[in-house]
């Protein structure tokens, strides 16, 4: 339900500052909740503690949901388009079962807790490399 809470006003951000620096704000929001929410939980909070460490999860997920999308659309060809697309949701899958597989065995071999940190650690880790590929479309216009 937050996405159609907020999604509308992602929009308005999108066409106000460009896709790339939302979608690195996204992804900054995304992996700073998945390394804190360990720390957190690990202090016994409830859950009204860990409401600023999801809903800013919440957020970032709002922001990533249709911003590589409409960037996928906004940088290929016409003639391109639907391959673009097709391979942006093909490398997703494969990153979610490949992921999922790793995490789970990092789990394993230590725990949850280190798992979910380390996910969000690879998530800062695909932020440095997507800054470093997209650095020209980083101009905010305010």
């Amino acid at each position: 339900i937050h996405e159609r809470l907020v999604g509308s006003e992602m929009c308005i951000r999108d066409s106000k500052y460009g896709k790339v620096p939302l979608m690195l704000i996204g992804c900054t929001m995304l992996s700073g909740s998945m390394f804190s929410l360990p720390l957190l939980a690990s202090m016994g909070s409830t859950s009204m503690d860990l409401l600023p460490i999801l809903l800013p999860f919440a957020l970032g997920s709002t922001i990533m949901n249709s911003n590589p999308n409409a960037l996928m659309a906004n940088e290929t060809t016409s003639e391109s388009r639907s391959q673009g697309l097709s391979l942006l949701r093909t490398s997703g899958d494969l990153g979610l079962l490949l992921g999922s597989t790793a995490s789970g065995a990092f789990a394993l071999m230590t725990s949850i807790e280190s798992a979910l940190q380390m996910n969000g650690l690879v998530t800062s880790a695909t932020i440095i490399w997507f800054t470093s590929r997209n650095w020209k479309h980083l101009s905010f216009k305010i």
